[in-house]
């Protein structure tokens, strides 16, 4: 797994893993490799995730987000309050 930090744009997400911990997992289509933001380490982490599909329960705290499209972009950045943010959204 590798940690995304600010000033990182994914595209092609297949499906977004997240936690009530406020991490999340980008699965990227044709990479084996998964992305991760963990908001801080913070259970109030900042993100956002527009034109959802469908969300299905993984695990007991984890859940995975489909793309209405064929795949999500995210960007993570900074906050107005200087935390990082991820937002992901359809094209």
């Amino acid at each position: 797994m590798e940690r995304v930090s600010p000033g990182t744009t994914l595209t092609n997400v297949e499906r977004i893993l997240g936690s009530d911990s406020g991490v999340l997992d980008f699965e990227i289509a044709d990479d084996d490799t998964y992305y991760v933001w963990d908001g801080d380490d913070r259970e109030d982490a900042d993100w956002t995730v527009e034109d959802v599909d469908r969300v299905e329960n993984h695990t007991e705290d984890r859940f995975i987000m489909f793309p209405e499209g064929d795949g999500f972009t995210c960007k993570i950045d900074v906050n107005d309050d200087g935390w990082e943010r991820a937002r992901c959204w359809c094209e």
